[in-house]
């Protein structure tokens, strides 16, 4: 077999040649993705986008189902907890990092996903198909434990996360809370704007972070 130059995509082969570096640095939180990739991942800033509606997260190269959220496809179709996801679509998720997987499994409201998952204490594979629908995306949870002491989860730091922090911490004053448990786990990450602004209302003062780019400039 040969290749003839004239048929080589050179933009497909430059986004590989990144996407093979990145993998080279075996950081499960690096990854590349396509810009149609990058617009699925944006809609997470929003609060709201289209998918089966699952946290999902990486624990020893293998991509594991969180929770799937209440009332969403992924639930009605039978997703556990501590699932292993084997396949999106006929394909392994082997070698896919966190990212790559989440928009495989993403795309456009009605259509079709097929997975193929190991529920938690089973042997046997099951291959679930499941529509995907739009996912409303609560990013901050609030719930007072015994003793007064309020328990703060935020799930993502996505555009609406900041006023929901602040209206959270309003009912902590409000039911003159004790103290607070600030539940990070799990986080993605998100918009870096808005992790200063909540790390701002748990700070009185000094500098949240600093940022330095490649030329070395540094921004406060």
């Amino acid at each position: 077999s040969h290749l003839e130059g004239d048929s080589l995509d050179p933009q497909k082969l430059g986004w590989g040649a990144v996407r093979g570096m990145l993998r080279a640095l075996d950081d499960s939180h690096a990854s590349f993705l396509e810009p149609r990739e990058f617009s699925i991942e944006s809609q997470d800033f929003k609060g709201v986008f289209s998918g089966i509606g699952a946290e999902v997260t990486v624990r020893n190269g293998r991509i594991i189902i969180v929770t799937p959220l209440f009332g969403t496809p992924a639930e009605k179709a039978g997703v556990r907890p501590g699932d292993i996801i084997l396949s999106i679509n006929g394909e392994s998720t082997r070698d896919l990092s966190l990212l790559e997987a989440v928009n495989r499994i993403r795309g456009p409201k009605g259509t079709p996903v097929e997975i193929t998952v190991i529920h938690r204490g089973n042997q046997d594979p099951v291959t679930l198909t499941i529509i995907r629908d739009d996912i409303q995306v609560k990013s901050v949870n609030m719930r007072m434990l015994v003793g007064g002491i309020a328990h703060l989860r935020i799930r993502m730091f996505a555009e609406s996360t900041f006023a929901q922090v602040q209206d959270a911490l309003n009912n902590v004053k409000k039911f003159e809370a004790r103290g607070v448990v600030l539940d990070l786990r799990n986080n993605p990450g998100g918009l870096l704007n808005t992790t200063v602004d909540v790390a701002s209302q748990f700070l009185d003062k000094g500098l949240v972070l600093y940022e330095i780019d490649g030329q070395g400039r540094r921004t406060d």
